[in-house]
């Protein structure tokens, strides 16, 4: 088997291509503790947009997804329930992005080569440690 079989072979959890009013409120419902947390490590509209976006995604997905990737539903989605526009432009440098990734890591407490995870619902949405 050559390379590019076994890539093929790889299967990624992925977001619905088309996000239905049923899906944003199960995938990007934002609660209220979720919220408060983001307000400790955002510091303007649109960063807290944007961390609460990777953080719904990540608990999905179990992984970050880049920005251009994000669906604008779902940014949409997001800012209405935390009371602010939706933000024309998400673009921020990677310092805060890195920051952000951190942040949501050390909030469902996931660490570097730590313990497996595994999917299933719980507090902070469909990743639990094992």
């Amino acid at each position: 088997m050559d390379q590019e079989q076994r890539s093929s072979r790889i299967v990624y959890p992925k977001l619905p291509a088309t996000l239905t009013e049923i899906d944003l409120p199960r995938l990007f419902d934002v609660a209220s503790e979720e919220w408060a947390w983001a307000r400790t490590v955002a510091r303007r509209g649109p960063s807290m947009v944007a961390l609460l976006t990777h953080l719904k995604v990540f608990q999905h997905i179990g992984r970050f997804l880049p920005v251009a990737e994000w669906p604008s539903t779902a940014i949409a989605y997001i800012a209405k329930q935390i009371y602010l526009e939706t933000p024309t432009e998400l673009g921020f440098d990677r310092q805060t992005l890195y920051r952000h990734h951190h942040a949501i890591r050390e909030y469902l407490g996931i660490t570097p080569w730590g313990r497996r995870l595994e999917m299933s619902p719980q507090r902070h949405g469909s990743i639990r440690r094992i």
